[in-house]
C-alpha cells in the first residue's frame, strides 16, 4: 500500500508484524553520466531479523535552509546539504552499496511510522556490518590531524591505553619530570597495573614515543596540532 508523496516520493508502507526497515541501493556515479553531481539510490525493504549486510549512516540534519536535490527511483527529493555531501562521498566506484539513512529510510511524513522506526534505531545500528559517523567535506589541514590522531592511536595502544587510562596519569608526571635519553629505553621495560588488578609489560620507549609526540618535548618539530584538533573536535555531530 502506498502512501502519499512525501517530498516528491511515494513510500510503500512498512510491515511491521516482519519488523521491515527501509534500505538504499547507493547507485555509482558511472550509471549515468547525469549523476555526476546528483547521488542516486534505490529503496527497497527488508526484515530487520534477515541477514542483511548494510552501512548505517550516522550524520547532523542541521538546517533545512539550504536543500540538495537527489533522486530517489525516478523521484528528486529535496535534502540537507550535509546529507548530500555525505552520500556524495560515500557512493561507490562500481557496485551498489546498501546503506539505512534516517531521513530517507522513515517516511518522515508519517508520525505513527517515525515513533516505530525510531523505536527500532538501536537494532539497526548494532545489524549494521559499519556505522560511518559523517563529520562534514574535508578542510585544508583535516588529514594531517587525521594521520597524527591514527598515529598517536597505534601508540596509545601499543601501550595498552585502550584498556583503561588512570594508572598512566601518575606515569605522565613523572615522565614530565624526566629528561629524554638517558641510557637505553628500549632494553628496560614498563609495567602498568590497572586498578582492576591487570598488569601490562611494553618497552619503555613505547611509553616515552606516545608521551612526547602529544607533549612535542625535546622533538618540536612533531608538536601536537591543538589548532586544527580543535576545528575536528569542535564540527557538529
Amino acid at each position: 500500500m502506498a502512501t502519499p508523496k512525501t517530498n516528491g516520493y511515494e513510500y510503500q508502507m512498512l510491515q511491521r508484524s516482519r519488523n521491515e526497515i527501509r534500505l538504499l541501493k547507493l547507485l555509482p556515479a558511472d550509471r549515468n553520466e547525469k549523476l555526476k553531481f546528483i547521488p542516486a539510490c534505490h529503496i527497497f525493504h527488508a526484515a530487520l531479523h534477515e541477514q542483511l549486510k548494510f552501512v548505517a549512516l550516522s550524520y547532523v540534519w542541521g538546517a533545512a535552509t539550504d536543500l540538495r536535490v537527489i533522486l530517489v527511483g525516478n523521484s528528486g527529493v529535496r535534502v540537507n546539504k550535509n546529507l548530500y555531501h555525505a552520500m556524495m562521498a560515500l557512493r561507490p566506484a562500481k557496485e551498489d552499496l546498501v546503506i539505512w539513512v534516517d531521513f530517507l529510510c522513515i517516511n518522515q511524513s508519517d508520525d505513527e511510522e517515525k515513533s516505530w522506526q525510531v523505536g527500532l534505531m538501536a537494532d539497526i545500528y548494532r545489524k549494521a556490518c559499519k556505522v560511518v559517523a559523517w563529520l562534514g567535506p574535508a578542510e585544508s589541514d583535516d588529514d594531517s590531524v587525521m594521520d597524527y590522531l591514527n598515529s598517536l592511536g597505534a601508540k596509545a595502544e601499543a601501550c595498552g591505553m585502550d584498556n583503561e587510562f588512570e594508572p598512566y596519569q601518575e606515569i605522565w608526571q613523572k615522565l614530565a619530570l624526566q629528561p629524554r635519553g638517558l641510557g637505553d629505553l628500549s632494553r628496560s621495560t614498563a609495567i602498568i597495573r590497572t586498578p582492576a588488578g591487570k598488569t601490562f609489560k611494553f618497552p619503555q620507549d613505547t611509553l616515552h614515543s606516545l608521551f612526547y609526540s602529544i607533549s612535542g618535548w625535546h622533538n618540536q618539530d612533531n608538536l601536537l596540532p591543538i589548532a586544527g584538533i580543535k576545528r575536528f573536535f569542535t564540527r557538529p555531530w
